[in-house]
């Protein structure tokens, strides 16, 4: 597992500790000793932070996990002027050796040593203050959560699916240790990744979990125990079989509950239709919103890049991306959320992150594009999990109202459905409020649906990816089967 024995061997000596701006603006620790590098709760602390930072990196939420999502399903498309970037994702023409999926698999691997280390170091700290120790592992406990969530979707078939006889339903190494560099781990199931994605959340009775841990954070840009509570809701809301959702009740009713504990917490709200559209904006002074849960914070320092998210989709970037004919038709003339669209030259440039500029007043200001807070987890998306779990309960009624606070803040038609049509409803207002924030490829799959896409780039363009598909799980990179001959015996079919 060479990529992922690299990144170990850099840990040793750079141990990850600087905060959750660059690397680049801070000191490294190369000179501290990896096994006296955390000694006290400070340490700690800077070291979580570089987990956070981890987070940010434009392989994972700062870009491509949220790209991927949508560009490989019906949300976006390339622009036929582009930089050449992400054109075998859209084109479903990926091998082994592709950088945009290698990429997620070293990044998403580099963030777990550092939460891996962390944890270990700070669970053997004594004498300090028990309440920051508890934070502090909450908080990283849901970071590896979260990563691990993110790559059993990426390399491995969604949690329902059913393999042919002898199929072993592979996720991906599960470490939660930090690993010595001659090991050589294989795959762990899926269901397996999903365990540990629980305990680290809910815990068990030898081992506390997030929520165990985590009480209210002041801020959203770090985690607190709404944001485990809204992870879970998504984690369970995946662990349903859409063929039967009946075997599922248990899940279901998690997703609910879950995603009902942070509706009903009352440290939250949608954003207003009149303010809908400067909530996206960062301004000076004005860089949160009552809808935010868990957002990532870039700032100034974070902008270390121009190749950030926002500066694939805005014309004012590079507008490599666009978003479809089909998706944009879906929303009716009055409804608030077609700001995140602009039309010039008959192509739909993206805008649902602007970017930042120091007065929103006036539209025609400069923006810096590659400023944006990345939502992870935000309000809307609760009410969208709420009503999802409810009309798979068979509660119509509770799942109309969730889902009508969606679409009354948005202007669009309300929920009148019932049974199988308002499940298709439900459905339907997650792609519009959602579209862009990572969760298209990975609702399709889920759902067993097939993804069809009628606006195309040019018509040699994959139109239609049938469900179920080995594409659907994306390939371990040739460097790690190369290294390691546990996963060399464990890649994906098809590859």
């Amino acid at each position: 597992m060479k990529n992922i024995k690299q990144y170990l061997i850099l840990m040793l000596f750079t141990i990850t500790l600087f905060s959750c701006e660059k690397f680049l603006d801070q000191e490294l620790y190369q000179a501290v000793d990896s096994e006296d590098a955390i000694n006290n709760l400070n340490d700690a602390q800077v070291a979580l932070n570089g987990c956070y930072d981890g987070l940010q990196e434009i392989e994972l939420f700062s870009r491509d996990l949220y790209v991927i999502a949508d560009l490989a399903a019906d949300n976006s498309r390339m622009n036929a002027q582009n930089a050449g970037r992400f054109i075998s994702i859209y084109q479903w023409n990926y091998t082994v050796s592709d950088q945009w999926i290698t990429g997620v698999w070293n990044y998403g691997y580099q963030t777990l040593y550092r939460v891996n280390k962390l944890l270990l170091d700070v669970a053997a700290l004594e004498d300090v203050d028990e309440a920051d120790q508890d934070r502090i592992m909450g908080e990283a406990q849901v970071i590896r959560a979260l990563v691990y969530f993110e790559l059993v979707n990426f390399f491995g078939q969604t949690y329902s699916y059913e393999g042919s006889a002898g199929f072993v339903h592979y996720g991906v190494p599960l470490l939660t240790e930090p690993v010595g560099v001659d090991e050589d781990p294989g795959r762990a199931t899926v269901q397996e990744i999903y365990n540990q994605i629980l305990l680290d959340l809910e815990g068990n009775a030898e081992t506390p979990g997030a929520i165990d841990l985590l009480g209210n954070g002041s801020s959203p840009f770090y985690i607190d125990i709404s944001a485990a509570h809204a992870l879970l809701s998504r984690v369970y809301l995946y662990m349903v079989n859409p063929e039967n959702p009946s075997e599922s009740a248990a899940n279901l009713q998690k997703a609910r509950d879950y995603a009902l504990q942070v509706i009903n917490s009352g440290k939250y709200s949608l954003v207003p239709q009149a303010d809908f559209q400067d909530a996206w904006f960062l301004t000076t002074g004005q860089e949160d919103n009552p809808e935010q849960i868990f957002y990532l914070h870039n700032s100034e320092v974070d902008n270390w890049s121009v190749d950030m998210m926002s500066a694939m989709y805005m014309e004012s970037g590079y507008g490599d991306i666009l978003a479809t004919d089909d998706l944009v038709s879906l929303y009716n003339a009055s409804d608030v959320r077609l700001v995140w669209f602009r039309e010039s030259g008959g192509l739909n440039f993206i805008e649902k992150f602007p970017g930042k500029r120091d007065d929103y007043v006036t539209p025609e200001n400069e923006v810096n594009v590659n400023i944006n807070n990345h939502p992870v987890f935000r309000l809307a998306e609760m009410y969208l999990n709420a009503a999802e779990a409810e009309v798979l309960l068979g509660n119509d009624a509770e799942a109309q109202v969730l889902v009508n606070e969606i679409t009354s803040r948005a202007g669009a038609d309300p929920a009148l459905e019932t049974g199988s049509a308002l499940l298709e409803k439900i459905k339907l207002e997650r792609r519009k409020e959602l579209c862009f924030e990572g969760h298209r490829l990975w609702d399709l799959q889920r759902w067993h649906e097939n993804i069809v896409r009628t606006d195309l780039t040019s018509p040699n363009i994959i139109s239609l990816i049938e469900y179920p598909n080995y594409l659907f799980a994306y390939p371990i990179p040739d460097r790690e089967i190369q290294a390691n001959p546990v996963i060399a015996e464990q890649q994906n079919p098809g590859y």
